[in-house]
């Protein structure tokens, strides 16, 4: 009579575990879900909230970035054109100071 009942009590056991254990996972994949479904609205929100402020800005960030991108070019170029001038007026200096050799 004792080893039906311990049999019995194992297999309630075993089975309340299981209904435990099906609820667990059930509960994180709630979890989970709601917090994609968070972290799509939020998303979704900042979206809509930057077309909204382009849209009273008439400025987009490509647009903001592509002004950016072109001030970088144009700051490179500008270095550029400084080397140039400055490798222009070293050659001038040497050229002149070897006419000024020649000349003595």
């Amino acid at each position: 009579m004792e080893i039906a009942q311990e049999e019995v009590l194992t297999c309630l056991g075993l089975c309340v575990f299981e209904r435990l254990h099906r609820l667990q996972q059930r509960f994180r994949e709630e979890e989970r879900t709601w917090e994609i479904v968070m972290c799509i609205g939020t998303i979704a929100f900042r979206r809509s909230f930057e077309v909204a402020i382009e849209q009273k800005l008439g400025i987009s960030q490509l647009e903001l970035l592509c002004e950016e991108f072109k001030k970088e070019e144009e700051v490179k170029q500008q270095k550029k054109e400084l080397k140039k001038m400055k490798r222009r007026r070293k050659k001038a200096k040497k050229a002149e100071e070897e006419q000024e050799q020649v000349l003595f």
